[in-house]
């Protein structure tokens, strides 16, 4: 694959649980970095451990980095509800005037998040195009305040990420599937673009609509989770270019009270 832009971020607050926040019913697809521009990371290398004579190098071990994954993301937009956001303070208003605090005693008490990153890329061989999807479980995106110069403005967030035991939607890393017990990122390559959202369930409703702007494409393309199980298409639940949908009728059983339901799917940027 051939990598370009990046094309879309969304921020999602995360549950107890590690889950996307789903407040309800209604469709939940975090907090999108209006006008991203970069989003750049760095993954330590692991350290090397020299064993010596007084001549020569007699063997090299290795063991894991004792530095997190870092990053930066770079957004155009000074976004007072996502900078609140993540540094757990509010936005707040002075007559007309909308305005947020930095420098505060909430320093170190900042919220872990999720973030879900998209680039566009092309096949290497057919040039067709593809889409690049990059997930993060569990991270703190630290907004830094924006300089004030001739240059145009831009609003930079440095994260730290937390290697996670579990994907944003529960299920846990296996040696078997994934290769590991724990990962920081999940890199996925699409046909079309990838999206994500969630829901939370009450025992009644039985349908669950995706955003009106990002509807589905097929159901090959659409995996859905409920407190971190798995659901299959057609037994569990039903696919909907507008939604999911849960019969009701074993085993096509409603989400229950405080079920978090998040499914991963596609959507055609240009439809």
């Amino acid at each position: 694959m051939l990598a370009v832009a990046v094309r879309e971020g969304w921020m999602f607050e995360l549950d107890a649980n590690g889950y996307p926040a789903a407040m309800s019913t209604t469709v939940y697809e975090g907090i999108k970095f209006q006008g991203i521009k970069s989003s750049d990371w760095t993954i330590p290398e692991p350290r090397r451990i020299s064993h010596n004579d007084a001549t020569r190098n007699l063997a090299t071990d290795f063991l894991p980095s004792l530095d997190p994954v870092t990053g930066e993301i770079r957004v155009a937009t000074l976004d007072n509800e996502m900078s609140s956001k993540l540094l757990a303070t509010k936005e707040f208003t002075v007559g007309e005037k909308k305005g947020m605090v930095w420098g505060t005693d909430q320093q170190g008490s900042e919220i872990d998040c999720g973030l879900f990153i998209v680039q566009q890329v092309l096949d290497r061989i057919t040039r067709r195009r593809f889409w690049r999807n990059l997930i993060v479980a569990s991270a703190r995106a630290i907004p830094l305040m924006s300089s004030m110069n001739d240059n145009p403005s831009e609003q930079r967030y440095a994260v730290t990420s937390n290697p996670s035991a579990a994907h944003i939607w529960g299920a846990g890393y296996t040696k078997a599937t994934e290769g590991c017990a724990e990962a920081t990122f999940d890199d996925f390559m699409s046909a079309d673009v990838g999206k994500l959202v969630a829901w939370k369930g009450d025992n009644i409703a039985t349908e669950f609509l995706f955003p009106t702007n990002y509807q589905g494409t097929t159901a090959a393309k659409c995996v859905v989770w409920v407190d971190g199980v798995e659901y299959i298409e057609g037994a569990n639940y039903d696919f909907a270019t507008n939604g999911i949908t849960f019969s009701g009728v074993s085993p096509n059983v409603i989400p229950g009270v405080d079920a978090i339901i998040v499914a991963f799917y596609e959507y055609d940027p240009n439809v």
